[in-house]
This record gives C-alpha cells, sequence and structure tokens, in this order.
C-alpha cells in the first residue's frame, strides 16, 4: 500500500519521528542524569562546608576544655558561694 502525497513527504515524516525519538530519549536519559550530576554537586558543596565547620569546631576544643577547667578552678576556689554581701545582687550579676 502506497500513501500518495508530495515525494518529499514521507522524507519529512521519517525526520519529525527521529526527532521525537530523540527528544523522548533526551527526557527519559539525558535529563534525569544531568539532575543527578547537579544534585550531587549541590550534596557536595553542603558536606564540604560542614566538614568546614566541623574542623573549626575540632580546633576549638582544647581552648573550650582550658576554659571549662578554668572555670571549675573558680567555682571550687569560691566553695560555691556568692561574691558579693547581698545574695540578691549578685544573683542579678
Amino acid at each position: 500500500m502506497k500513501l500518495s502525497g508530495p515525494p518529499w513527504a514521507g522524507k519529512a515524516a521519517a525526520l519529525l519521528i527521529l526527532l521525537a525519538l530523540l527528544v523522548l530519549a533526551k527526557v527519559i536519559a539525558v535529563d534525569p542524569l544531568v539532575d543527578l550530576y547537579v544534585a550531587n554537586g549541590e550534596q557536595i558543596g553542603t558536606l564540604t562546608a560542614l566538614s568546614a565547620r566541623y574542623r573549626a569546631l575540632i580546633d576549638r576544643v582544647p581552648v573550650l576544655r582550658a576554659e571549662r577547667d578554668g572555670l571549675a578552678r573558680q567555682v571550687t576556689a569560691d566553695n560555691g558561694f556568692l561574691k558579693n554581701g547581698n545574695d540578691t545582687l549578685a544573683a542579678a550579676e
């Protein structure tokens, strides 16, 4: 069975079908991969920032421990008593 029409119509229809298949392949295969690549890049950026924050916190641990020990020694030296003669004024400070 032969379809009637201009001779270029069959070639145009074949090109349209090919174009539709290429667009479908892009939508099904390429776009999800690109989205995954972008999401992974964003996640890497977030994890890098978190890693830098954790490193900064780890670097502060010895300083914070020294400060904690100094405050513990100060509390021990004060024997738990407030320094002002008036408890109300001492608590307000």
